[in-house]
């Protein structure tokens, strides 16, 4: 269960794909903010598809979580 999770029930898909695009500039962290936040894809199955370790997946996702939901 995501930290996040009250928030993000809060507006629909289209709404986060928006936000994300907008404050996330790294492509694979988008990626793996997607992926984990909307997908609810587990860190090792995002590191797999965008060939990275489990780690830079955990880092990507809390670091840029944590910027777009300063901004909403």
């Amino acid at each position: 269960m995501s930290k996040y999770e009250d928030i993000l029930d809060e507006h629909p898909r289209e709404f986060w794909e928006e936000q994300i695009k907008r404050w996330v500039f790294d492509e694979q962290a988008r990626y793996a903010l997607i992926r984990s936040l909307l997908d609810g894809v587990p860190y090792e199955r995002i590191a797999e598809e965008l060939n990275l370790s489990r780690t830079t997946v955990y880092k990507k996702i809390t670091e840029y979580s944590e910027k777009l939901f300063k901004h909403i």
